[in-house]
């Protein structure tokens, strides 16, 4: 099913509640997860910021993720779109931000358009601030029979 899974990173609490998703999905498929963080300014700053973010999130995975830096160079679906083809990723996990109903409905869009132009599921995770044990995603995972499996 999903054995390629990609989690966008940006050190928020959105994307920690992806990442974290993700590897919940991996354990229960099998699969692998690619941690991409995209960089806006592609600064040698920015660059030692999310090397350092990834590093601290990947020691949290039972398997270790591949570990991605990409300078964003277009529109955010466009990059994330061809990443995910040219990598044969299965699913993208986006966390969503906490606040107005304007920021999540572009958080909503923003996962439309990385489903519409890269032709891959997109699934969207709550944020690690309000991700808890016996909450939505765990509901989710008992009902799909994948429940059981999380914690093996």
């Amino acid at each position: 099913m999903f054995r390629h899974i990609l989690a966008l990173v940006d050190g928020s609490p959105a994307s920690l509640g992806g990442a974290r998703h993700a590897f919940e999905l991996s354990r229960a498929l099998g699969g692998r997860v690619t941690l991409l963080y995209l960089l806006e300014h592609d600064t040698p700053e920015e660059r030692e910021r999310a090397r350092a973010t990834l590093a601290s999130w990947a020691e949290g995975a039972r398997r270790p993720p591949r570990l991605a830096l990409l300078p964003l160079t277009g529109a955010l679906p466009d990059t994330v779109a061809g990443f995910a083809r040219e990598g044969g990723v299965d699913l993208v996990v986006v966390g969503v931000r906490e606040g107005t109903g304007l920021e999540r409905a572009v958080m909503g869009a923003l996962a439309d358009d990385i489903a519409r132009v890269g032709g891959v599921p997109v699934q969207v995770a709550p944020p690690a601030s309000t991700a808890r044990e016996g909450g939505p995603r765990e509901a989710w995972l008992r009902a799909s029979g994948l429940g059981r499996r999380v914690g093996s």
